[in-house]
C-alpha cells in the first residue's frame, strides 16, 4: 500500500498560488485549488504576488511548510 501512495505522490505536482487573491494550494491536475488559505496576497510585496500568480512548485510537505512560513510570518 505504501508503494501505491508513493507512486500517486510522484504523479501529482503541487504548487502554491492564488485563488480569489488568497494563498491556495493546487495540484497541477485540477484548475481549482485543493485548499484555500486565509492569507490575502495584496498584503505581500509585488515581487511575492508575481511569484504566487506564476505558481511556486513544491515537492514535499517540508518545502510547503517552508514556503508558508515565509509568507505568513
Amino acid at each position: 500500500m505504501k508503494h501505491i501512495i508513493s507512486v500517486v505522490a510522484l504523479l501529482l505536482s503541487f504548487y502554491l498560488g492564488l485563488y480569489n487573491n488568497n494563498l491556495a494550494i493546487y495540484d497541477t491536475e485540477h484548475s481549482k485549488p485543493v485548499m484555500v488559505l486565509p492569507y490575502r496576497a495584496d498584503l505581500y510585496p509585488q515581487e511575492d504576488q508575481q511569484r504566487l500568480r506564476a505558481g511556486i512548485h513544491f515537492e514535499s510537505n517540508d518545502e510547503l511548510a517552508g514556503l508558508l512560513e515565509d509568507f505568513i510570518s
